[in-house]
C-alpha cells in the first residue's frame, strides 16, 4: 500500500525505492498542490520579493512550478479518460435497462455494491499519474 498522504523523506529513514515511488504516485501531486496553494495565498508582491531575496525559495517555486504544470497535463488527461468511461458505463447501463432514473449522480452513492479500498496498487498510481521521468 502506498501512503498518499504525505510525501517521505529521507531523513524519516525510508528507502530511495519507497521515496522514489511516493514521489511517483498521486500523494506527490497532492503534496506538490498544496505547496502551491500555499505560495498562491501570498500576495504576489510579497511572493515576488520573497522569490528575490531567498534563492532556495526561488528554487522551490521554480520546481512547483514545473509540477504544476505536469499535473495540470495528467489532470486533463484523466477527465478525458473519465469523460470517455462515463460515456461508456452509461451506454451500458441504457442499453441493459439499469440506469437509474432522473440524475444518477445526484444520489448517493452506495459503497456497500463495491469492493473495499484497501490502498492504491503501484499499477494503479501509475495509471492515474504516469511517470514524468
Amino acid at each position: 500500500m502506498i501512503d498518499t498522504k504525505a510525501v517521505p523523506t529521507p531523513d524519516q529513514g525510508l528507502s530511495d525505492e519507497a521515496i522514489d515511488t511516493c514521489r511517483d504516485s498521486l500523494g506527490w501531486s497532492v503534496w506538490a498542490l498544496g505547496l502551491a496553494t500555499d505560495m498562491t495565498a501570498i500576495p504576489m508582491d510579497d511572493l515576488a520579493t520573497e522569490i528575490t531575496l531567498d534563492p532556495d525559495y526561488a528554487g522551490q517555486v521554480v520546481e512547483v512550478y514545473k509540477m504544476m504544470a505536469i499535473e495540470r497535463a495528467i489532470a486533463s488527461s484523466r477527465e478525458r479518460i473519465a469523460d470517455e468511461i462515463l460515456d461508456r458505463l452509461r451506454q451500458a447501463l441504457t442499453q441493459a435497462k439499469q440506469l437509474p432514473a432522473g440524475d444518477p449522480l445526484s444520489l448517493a452513492i452506495d459503497y456497500n455494491k463495491v469492493g473495499p479500498c484497501f490502498g492504491i496498487h503501484p499499477d494503479d498510481v501509475h495509471f492515474l499519474r504516469p511517470d514524468r521521468r
